[in-house]
């Protein structure tokens, strides 16, 4: 595996290295800022050659002199002190075990094994089959949804569908829903900024522009179809299905999210409405420091952006859609903690399933 390594320092040229996109407005494509700061989120760097290898020392383990006990306990689930298994803990895909970086689960009958990643500029998927001789890896240097979906059209050619009963659901054929037309006021009442802090894909912001509603997640866009009067349905390529609820004044609605890559259904609640001022960034611009993490993060900004870095990194943008919630990433947010005076005192980072890890204000910066 000579292209395989660990890329932590982000001024350092790679030979071969893809550039990262990310898909913008309008069908625009953007470069994406290298986030080789991050260390292992993102840090190492392979081919789909070099994970061929990795998945055949899966069936004849060639390291630690062969000792099949090494692959067993790689691939073997985590437990906790009681024993019972540790699950990863994602909104979409299958419940699966979870042990050093490997989840397991069944798919079509067939025991896998798989990991998977998303950061700014790329995405990858690899999934092994040991009972069936298979293993498959997918590395786009994209963060739209297309590794995982690539994949997923690979495995569906090799592994056949179980074999079940027809169910009453399956006889009745039931016709997919169509786009309802509306007028631009109505389409634009879905607009809003939902949230659920247990939810990794946080918040759900839904834009209304260029007189169509779009799920915004930060480094892209999704296109929203109106299909009934409080549901939405996003394009079959990131398939999710949102109802909306009404009741209460502006503000207090909520949003019920559910679909193929969502685990179970997740309730959103809206954010008041919040348009952040120029006394809003001159409260939050400064430097935040975690001691769990030994790790800095400094809001400043410049060119009519917010922005952010972490330590000596690269400039990252950010978007701030509700009072207290600075998206830095599409999973990665910061929720503001303020003190007996609303100042900002500090912020909680949440990643995936590292959550609410404290940050504490160090010092006022004006600018970067």
């Amino acid at each position: 595996m000579s292209h395989t390594f660990y890329f932590d320092d982000h001024t350092e040229l790679v030979p071969h290295l893809a550039q990262g996109y990310f898909p913008g407005e309008d069908g625009a494509i953007g470069r994406a800022r290298s986030r080789a700061d991050l260390g292992a989120a993102g840090g190492v760097v392979s081919t789909v050659g070099d994970l061929a290898l990795f998945d055949k020392n899966l069936y004849d383990n060639q390291l630690d002199g062969g000792d099949e006990g090494l692959i067993l306990e790689f691939l073997g689930p985590g437990r906790f002190d009681d024993g019972s298994l540790i699950q990863a803990h994602y909104d979409f895909g299958p419940k699966q075990n979870y042990g050093f970086g490997i989840s397991s689960g069944i798919y079509r009958g067939a025991a896998f094994f798989q990991h998977g990643g998303l950061i700014d500029g790329y995405t990858s998927s690899y999934y092994h089959f040991p009972d069936n001789g298979l293993g498959f890896s997918v590395l786009c240097n994209s963060n739209a949804n297309v590794a995982i979906l690539l994949l997923q059209q690979m495995l569906d050619l090799f592994l056949e569908e179980p074999k079940s009963a027809p169910t009453q659901a399956s006889l009745e054929d039931p016709q997919p829903s169509k786009p309802i037309e509306l007028s631009e006021p109505e389409l634009a009442r879905f607009a809003g900024v939902f949230t659920n802090d247990k939810a990794i894909l946080n918040p759900l912001h839904i834009r209304f522009e260029g007189g169509a509603l779009k799920l915004d997640v930060y480094e892209f866009m999704i296109n929203l179809d109106v299909v009934g009067a409080q549901q939405l349905l996003t394009s079959p390529e990131f398939p999710m299905s949102l109802t909306v609820t009404y009741d209460g004044p502006p503000g207090s609605r909520r949003i019920q999210v559910e679909g193929t890559f969502f685990v179970d259904q997740y309730t959103y609640d809206e954010e008041p409405p919040f348009a952040r001022s120029a006394e809003d960034i001159e409260s939050l611009v400064g430097d935040y420091y975690s001691r769990e993490l030994d790790v800095t993060y400094r809001f400043f900004y410049k060119n009519d952006e917010l922005q952010y870095r972490v330590d000596s990194g690269p400039a990252a943008r950010t978007d701030w859609p509700a009072r207290n919630l600075i998206r830095l990433s599409s999973i990665r947010r910061a929720t503001l903690v303020r003190g007996d005076d609303d100042e900002i005192t500090g912020f909680r980072l949440s990643v995936q399933r590292a959550q609410g890890v404290r940050f504490r204000r160090v010092a006022f910066t004006r600018r970067d």
